[in-house]
């Protein structure tokens, strides 16, 4: 009988953390407990309190435990950002670059946009997105963020959301600058060729540092 009496209370065990983690109320534990083995009530109370309590512990635990996962990958997620942003900002980038470079290649795309976050993270522009987008004298295409006139399109989209979590290379070699030696003044493409360091040339812009 002793013997049974053990075997009772180890089924007990199982029997009321399975259900209490499956959130049914106490009083169904019992009686379901009852329904299968008479025997289990013969439990003293203190000991189904007992194992009432530990089994509320784990539940309790195992939340803690993912709800910490769940922080921790929400952290990883954040330092692979290439730079802070809000969903504002991405609407402002999208729009701009896609005023930019419509037309150009996926590459093409993510080189300006990595160039937009270079100047993010340098220390001679503003440290946000919005401040290096609309900073004066400098992306005129900021204007396209205000009348729509061309809409992102995917491609331009997957551009920026990769750049800004890190999800492709980086091929813009720290570059800073650029223009369109086809658009671009006399005055103004001297400007970028005797003051700044040449980078490379990308489907019509040349690039700097």
């Amino acid at each position: 009988m002793k013997h049974q009496s053990k075997i009772a209370l180890a089924l007990c065990a199982v029997t009321l953390s399975s259900v209490l983690m499956t959130g049914m109320g106490y009083s169904a534990t019992i009686e379901a407990v009852h329904a299968q083995s008479p025997i289990l009530l013969e439990t003293p109370v203190a000991e189904w309190h007992r194992i009432r309590t530990e089994a509320e512990k784990a539940s309790a635990a195992l939340q803690k435990r993912a709800e910490e996962q769940a922080k921790a990958e929400a952290e990883k997620a954040k330092a692979r950002r290439a730079c802070a942003f809000t969903d504002e900002e991405v609407t402002m980038m999208e729009y701009i670059i896609q005023q930019e470079v419509r037309g150009a290649s996926l590459k093409h795309k993510r080189v300006i946009a990595n160039v937009i976050v270079n100047r993010v993270n340098s220390d001679s522009f503003p440290d946000t997105l919005e401040g290096v987008l609309f900073q004066k004298g400098q992306f005129t295409s900021a204007q396209n963020y205000y009348n729509r006139k061309y809409p992102p399109d995917e491609d331009t989209k997957r551009a920026v959301q990769e750049v800004l979590n890190r999800r492709c290379e980086d091929l813009s070699q720290g570059a800073l600058y650029f223009y369109a030696p086809r658009w671009t003044a006399e005055k103004t493409a001297s400007w970028f060729e005797n003051k700044l360091d040449y980078l490379f040339e990308l489907e019509g812009h040349r690039f700097f540092r």
